[in-house]
């Protein structure tokens, strides 16, 4: 699998949400991300 590294811009809102339900789930912003835009993606 090959891997891109994407930089973007965020709300500081939406990110102090991610980094509250990264805190608690206890998993990296990575992951959650990935698995939000896959979801999105998927058909």
């Amino acid at each position: 699998m090959r891997h891109t590294l994407i930089n973007f811009n965020m709300p500081n809102h939406l990110k102090n949400n991610l980094d509250m339900l990264v805190k608690f789930k206890r998993v990296s912003r990575t992951s959650i991300l990935n698995k939000i835009i896959e979801e999105f993606c998927r058909p």
